[in-house]
């Protein structure tokens, strides 16, 4: 106050204000940093939340795949028809039981045998009475190598000692 009149308070008022802005500065880096760890938190989150739907996810699709190859490999197990996998040599990779049913072997014993032995078994004394012709099949076999496609074998066979005709596929 100078003659009585008040020539401080704004230099007063300025120094306040020039502390309080130095404090607010003081405080802006750590309130950045806060800011940015709670927003690496957020996404942090996001991120195994959306992981966790993907785990979800596959987790139920794999479960449907194991189920598909369950009924799968039981289908294959039972049926009647003989179905087989062979190896670019035309050996037995894998068989279903029917064999044994239609043609005598086990699964086991055709594994690895040649298709042609499997199918024409001359030799084999309770061998079927059906049998597929070795030279039509090699032929088959020759095709088969040759266009290098999946195919579905079907004959239809007749018994010599009986006459009666049995289809095989």
């Amino acid at each position: 106050v100078y003659r009585s009149q008040v020539i401080g308070v704004v230099e007063v008022a300025r120094e306040i204000t020039e502390v309080q802005r130095a404090a607010r500065m003081r405080l802006m880096p750590a309130l950045i940093a806060s800011l940015a760890v709670i927003l690496l938190s957020v996404a942090a989150v996001l991120l195994l939340l959306n992981a966790a739907r993907k785990t979800t996810k596959a987790n139920a699709e794999l479960k449907a795949t194991l189920q598909e190859l369950e009924k799968s490999t039981s289908t294959y197990r039972t049926l009647t028809d003989i179905v087989f996998l062979l190896d670019p040599q035309f050996r037995v990779a894998s068989i279903n039981t029917a064999v044994r049913r239609q043609l005598g072997f086990s699964p086991a014993e055709a594994q690895g045998m040649h298709i042609v032995d499997v199918l024409c078994q001359k030799d084999k004394a309770d061998a079927p009475d059906y049998l597929f012709d070795p030279q039509l099949l090699h032929a088959a076999l020759a095709a088969l190598r040759d266009t290098n496609e999946k195919v579905n074998l079907s004959a239809a066979l007749k018994s010599a000692l009986t006459g009666d005709a049995k289809q095989y596929r």
